[in-house]
């Protein structure tokens, strides 16, 4: 599979979820098994519209191989109480390289991201701060646009 990037420029969001920690060495346990948790029970329903639920990756220790905090999360607004065990991230005004996966199965997410980390002549370029998965839900399963925060000026 090979992505097809171009750049997008997205205004800042608040984005409210439920956080995990993982790594790259458990992720491809952690991560299913967190969806299948959230979504199974309802978790983020309180928050309202759940049509649209990012995969968000922050608080990275590092590159690509370090820990770092994924959430759960639907998009709210700036001033709304964060509920108990939830979190808010503020997703900076930024350019982002955006890309919309086949589908949105666990193996093609995986798989592109794989091609992220291995063989994106960008991948020098990202800025390790935020990246999103935005997932629209719709009558034919969900749509899924991966999106990966870049260097300014990149």
């Amino acid at each position: 599979m090979t992505l097809e990037f171009h750049r997008k420029e997205e205004p800042a969001r608040t984005l409210i979820g439920l956080p995990i920690r993982s790594s790259h060495a458990t992720a491809w346990e952690d991560i299913p098994a967190f969806w299948q948790k959230v979504m199974e029970g309802q978790l983020l329903a309180e928050l309202g519209e759940t049509g649209t639920i990012y995969a968000v990756y922050t608080d990275y220790e590092g590159d690509w191989q370090a820990p770092y905090t994924m959430l759960l999360a639907v998009e709210c607004d700036a001033e709304r109480e964060v509920p108990e065990g939830m979190r808010r991230v503020q997703v900076p005004a930024q350019t982002w390289a955006s890309a919309t996966l086949p589908d949105g199965s666990p193996e093609t997410v995986w798989a592109s991201w794989t091609e992220v980390w291995e063989r994106w002549e960008e991948r020098e370029r990202r800025t390790y701060e935020v990246d999103l998965e935005i997932y629209r839900f719709g009558q034919a399963g969900p749509q899924v646009e991966l999106q990966i925060g870049l260097e300014e000026g990149s």
